[in-house]
C-alpha cells in the first residue's frame, strides 16, 4: 500500500479548488444503504462513494480497523467528530476531514435509464451452502461432486460420514456430513442477487475543495490511477478528470 499519512496529517485546509468530472464506462449500481433482498440504486453517487473513488486512485487500500484508528487519531488531533461519518454500508473515508464538495452537477432522472440484473454476492458460511455454492474447491472433491449430481450419494448437515478419508472413499448410497469435507471447501458461497443498475451518458461533476498538497496528489493519481476507478459495485467502472481552478 502506497499510503503517505503525512498528506492528511495536517489541519484541514480548503484553499485549493477544482472541478472533478466523472464519466461512466459501464452501468452503475449505486447502493447507498444495506439492502434486504433487493439492491436499489440511486441516480447519483454519494459523497462517500466519490471519496472512495479518490482513495482508489491514490492506491489507498486500508483495512477497516486501521481506517478507524487513523480517523480517530485525526479527529483527536484536530478536534473533529470522533469517528467521522460513515456511509450506509459502513465505509469511512480517511479523506473525509480534508475534502469538501461544493456544487454537485449530474443527470436528472429523465437522463438515467434503469434495469435489473443478477449480481453474484459472496456470503460467508461454514455450513452446507459452501458445497455447490462456489466454483472454488479442492480438486479431490471432483468425483464426490459428480456422485452428488448423479444422486448416488448425499451431502447433509445432519447424520452421516464425518471422516474426510471415508468421505473421499465414498460408496453409492452414502450420506456425508458437510463437516467431513469442510476443509476442502471455501468458507463462502455465491448467491445470485437481484441488483438495480443505472446508465447515463452524462457526467457527474463536483466542485472540490482541499489543500494544495492533497490537490496535487489527487491530480497525479487521477492522471495515473493506482487501481481501477469504480463507483458503487466494483463492476461500475468510470473515468475521472480533475480541473484545478485555484
Amino acid at each position: 500500500m502506497n499510503f503517505d499519512l503525512n498528506l492528511i496529517a495536517g489541519a484541514p485546509d480548503f484553499s485549493s479548488q477544482a472541478i472533478l468530472s466523472i464519466s461512466t464506462l459501464s452501468a452503475l449500481s449505486l447502493v447507498a444503504q444495506m439492502p434486504g433482498k433487493y439492491y436499489r440504486s440511486q441516480s447519483a453517487p454519494t459523497d462517500m462513494m466519490v471519496l472512495g473513488l479518490l482513495e482508489n486512485a491514490l492506491g489507498w487500500h486500508i483495512g477497516e480497523s486501521d481506517r478507524l484508528k487513523i480517523i480517530k487519531d485525526l479527529a483527536k488531533k484536530h478536534k473533529l467528530p470522533g469517528t467521522g461519518e460513515k456511509s450506509g454500508v459502513g465505509f469511512r473515508s480517511v479523506l473525509q476531514f480534508h475534502i469538501r464538495f461544493g456544487t454537485r452537477m449530474g443527470p436528472d432522472d429523465k437522463a438515467v435509464s434503469r434495469f435489473d440484473d443478477y449480481w453474484s454476492q459472496h456470503l460467508r458460511t461454514g455450513g452446507i451452502e459452501s458445497f455447490g455454492g462456489s466454483r472454488e474447491y479442492d480438486s479431490r472433491l471432483n468425483a464426490l461432486r459428480t456422485a452428488v449430481a448423479n444422486k448416488t450419494i448425499t451431502i447433509t448437515d445432519s447424520k452421516g460420514i464425518t471422516s474426510e478419508e471415508d468421505a473421499l472413499a465414498f460408496k453409492p448410497g452414502d450420506k456425508i456430513n458437510i463437516s467431513a469435507i469442510r476443509a476442502l471447501l471455501p468458507r463462502y458461497y455465491s448467491s445470485p442477487t437481484a441488483r438495480e443498475y443505472v446508465e447515463t451518458s452524462h457526467d457527474y461533476r463536483y466542485a472540490l475543495h482541499t489543500s494544495q498538497s492533497i490537490m496535487q496528489a489527487l491530480g497525479d493519481a487521477i492522471s495515473d490511477p493506482q487501481a481501477p476507478l469504480y463507483l458503487g459495485s466494483n463492476d461500475g467502472w468510470v473515468d475521472a478528470s480533475l480541473e484545478v481552478m485555484a
